[in-house]
Parts: C-alpha cells; structure tokens; sequence
C-alpha cells in the first residue's frame, strides 16, 4: 500500500450512456459486477447516467467520462474535455465525418448495436464490448480509501488462487512437477498446436504399442533395457519378424524448431510421458545433448561401437539401441556432422543400426521413435549446406514453437501457472502461497516485455520478483519487483 495521495489525484469516473443504449450497458456491467466478485477483485462499479437526465453539465466536471453513444448523437456535440473516452454504437457503415472526430476525440471502440442486442445478437462482438468494459473498469476505478483521516491507494491485483485454477491450492504445490507439462494444453494461444501434438501422441502411442504387443514377452518386461548384445539379438530377431510381417510399418518421428528458451525439451517429455507411461518413461525415454559433443564420437554415441572399431574399443550400445523401442531426444540436431546425418536417415528408413566397426552379417533392428530439436533455421542450414534437406524432409511431424513475444495473449495465464509453483513461490501449508496476488501494473509490465530467452527467462523475472516482494515484507507482486 502506499500512502500520500491527494484526494484530487485521481479522477473520479462515471458511464454516460444515450437512453436507447442503456440496457444493453447496464447488462453488461451487472455481469461484470458478479464477474469480480467471484475473482476477489475490488473494482468498483462506475455510475451509469442516462444522457437525458443529465440536465447540468456540473454533474460531470472534474469526472474522467466514458461517453458510450449513437454514430448520430457521437455527430452531434458531446462533451470533451480532454479526459473523456468514447465508445460508439452505429447502426450504419461508419461515415467519413464520423472518422474525423476521431483526430479530436478519444475513441476506444466501435460496434454494431444489432450485434449486441435482439435477433442478431453475436457473442463474440458482445464479448469484445464486455471486454473492453471490464478493462476499462479496472483502468479506471479510483481505488481510493480513507481511514481513520489517512488516505490509502488500493492496489487492483489478481489473486492467484482465484484467478484460472480451482484445484486446490495443497494438490497444486504436491503436484506441480507431476502436472506442469500440461500448460500447454491449457495454453490460450497455443491451442492449433495442441491439436497437432496430440495427433502426433496418438500416433506415436500406436506405434509403440504395436510394436511392444508383438516383440514382448515376461522376461523383456521385468528387464527392458537392452544392456547387452545378447540380449539386442534376441530382440533384433523379434523385430526382424515383426517387419517381415508389417511391410509397410514405419516408426514416427518428430522435428522440433524453435528459439532457446521456447520449452523443445518439455514438448518432448510431454510426448514421451503420455506414449510410453510413467512406469516405461523412466526406462525408455533418454535425452541426448548433441551440445558439446565431439563430432567424431557423435556416431558411436547414437549407434554404439564394436571392441576392436578403433584403439582401446570396446563394445558399447548406442542411445538408439538402448532407447528401443521407446523414444530418444535429440537435442541440437544440428550438431550431428554430414557422414552421421547420412547414416540417421537410412536408420530412419529401415530401423537398422550399424555400429561402429561392425562388421556381422546379420542386420539388427532397434527400431526407436526419434524426436529431435534445434533452436537454429534449418532451412538457412539446408541453404549454406551444414544440414541434409533429405533428413529434414524425413521427418514424419515437423512443429515449430512460436517464441514467448509473439504470444502476448498467453502471459497472463504463463503468470498465475509459474505462481502456482511452489519452486517459483513458496508455499506453506498453513498459509498457502507467499504471494498471493500480483497487481494489474506489474502484469502490463510484463506484457509489454520482450523476452529473447523466452519462457526460462519468464520464469526467472518472476522468481526474481516474487524474492523482491517478499524481502519488503509483502504478499503481493506490485511494478517495481518487475525488473
């Protein structure tokens, strides 16, 4: 809270709406008004003055007015006194004179009165002139409150456990590890791409299930890993039966683009959580970092070595092999050289590994559901050479991640999900979450942020505020924790 304003600081607010518009406006606030109340939010809801009753245009002096009018009573003098909004609701194509007014005149919003109201009413059109009411509500709700002689501002802020969620807050801090890789399904923005992902999901599921089903037995179930070459050759032949049978089966893979930052890593989890289950994801899904990797143990690291393949070799499976019949991430694939990219398409084509130095007559099959990733453009790759366009275009799913700056619509639900972390948060179980709201100015704050390490550096400017707010003694994320 902070103290010291003057009474006169902030204008005090009130609707003036023309006679025939006003039902539909007082309908909208009345549901804004449940709207907060159901959220903990403690905006006051404004005067609404029919514009015939408004006889003396002292009722409105030293007021911040939001005139909300006819195209034909917006034609004729309204009031401007430089603090005023205007919300227009024409019945017509908007006429030139009418955007003119607009050079002298604060307009905020247009809309079609017949998609508001009746027979041709328009939830989306509705929806947007409900939205732009409640903005403008919290915009301009004076918030100021006197006690005992002393003046107080009060903060609008969301509360975090009446915001998006209504899990309880104890099974949301147990569980937040377990749960969060599903934010992206809840994403707003990123909905088109959630459908994709689940196709992608079901795919895979299928594929691994069909393949298991067949080449699975108690014995390879109580020891999953391939551990040794007996034991890749006892399955190898299984597989090698399998593809004899199912000629055309081919084993999905995925290519994930995107900037550093942008959750490659995390899309792959959720994948493989859901494909292979809780219990098989621990066993079969790895993660390889390609990152400082030497180029030339890049080949025996992803298909395995023979003893013998070069000085003081010994036999060692590869990620590949010891990924099957799951699924292995592949992070940078652009670090994989030209002679390795060639030798991971054929393996893609046939889900035949070739060691390093082996020389056997027989072919082993370790087919494994590859999901690789880079943060650089491939097709600038492809273009200077560095990166086989036949690899690329090999890839069953290809998904890129929109970057955290173009999805401006999806921070406010990024914000209450990174707050229900209690990494990110601390929570108590007596008291619940140390912070416990965030205020509307620090949240514009972060809106208008441009985050280049996108969601990791989201996450960090959060960490970094919540530890502010909470050294002032506060429970409560204001604008200046913001940095």
């Amino acid at each position: 809270m902070s103290a010291g304003r003057s009474e006169g600081s902030k204008l005090k607010v009130c609707f003036v709406v023309d006679d025939e518009l006003e039902s539909i406006v007082k309908n909208v606030v009345n549901r804004l008004g449940v709207q907060f109340k159901a959220k903990g939010e403690k905006v006051n809801l404004v005067n609404i003055i029919k514009r015939s009753e408004l006889k003396n245009p002292k009722e409105i002096e030293n007021k911040k007015v939001i005139w909300i009018v006819t195209g034909n009573s917006f034609d004729n003098k309204v009031g401007n006194s430089g603090n005023d909004m205007y919300i227009l609701i024409i019945d017509r194509a908007l006429d030139i004179d009418l955007i003119k007014k607009f050079l002298t005149h604060d307009v905020v919003g247009v809309f079609r009165r017949e998609r508001l109201e009746g027979e041709g009413l328009e939830y989306e059109e509705l929806g947007k002139f409900e939205k732009l009411l409640k903005d403008l509500l919290r915009e301009t709700d004076e918030n100021i409150i006197v006690e005992e002689d002393t003046m107080y501002e009060m903060i609008r802020a969301k509360d975090i456990e009446n915001w998006k969620f209504v899990v309880k807050r104890e099974e949301i801090a147990e569980k937040y590890e377990d749960i969060k890789y599903i934010s992206v399904f809840l994403d707003p923005s990123m909905r088109e791409f959630s459908k994709k992902l689940k196709t992608i999901i079901a795919d895979f599921k299928k594929s691994y299930e069909t393949m298991t089903k067949f080449v699975r037995d108690k014995k390879y179930r109580n020891t999953p890993r391939m551990e040794s070459h007996e034991k890749l050759q006892d399955i190898s032949k299984k597989f090698i039966e399998f593809f004899s049978k199912n000629r055309y089966f081919k084993v999905p893979s995925l290519l994930l683009e995107g900037e550093t930052g942008t959750g490659k890593s995390l899309i792959a989890e959720i994948i493989a959580r859901e494909v292979l289950g809780e219990h098989h994801f621990k066993e079969e899904y790895y993660r390889q970092s390609l990152v400082n990797v030497e180029k030339q143990l890049i080949d025996s690291i992803l298909f395995g070595t023979e003893k013998g393949a070069f000085t003081d070799s010994v036999t060692k499976l590869g990620r590949i092999t010891v990924s099957c019949p799951g699924i292995l991430f592949l992070d940078e694939i652009t670090e994989v050289p030209p002679d390795v990219q060639a030798k991971l398409l054929t393996y893609m084509d046939d889900s035949v590994v070739h060691p390093v130095g082996y020389t056997g007559a027989e072919k082993i099959y370790a087919p494994t559901h590859i999901i690789a990733a880079t943060n650089k453009d491939l097709k600038k790759e492809i273009q200077e050479g560095s990166f086989r366009a036949d690899l690329y275009y090999r890839f069953k799913y290809r998904l890129t991640i929109p970057p955290l700056r173009e999805r401006v619509e999806d921070i406010r639900f990024l914000i209450n999900f990174v707050l229900l972390n209690p990494n990110v948060n601390p929570f108590d179980k007596e008291e619940g979450y140390k912070i416990k709201k965030i205020s509307l100015n620090a949240i514009k704050k972060l809106e208008k942020r441009k985050y280049a390490g996108n969601f990791r550096e989201f996450e960090d400017v959060l960490r970094n505020a919540v530890q502010q707010a909470l050294y002032e003694g506060l429970n409560i994320i204001l604008e200046r924790h913001v940095q």
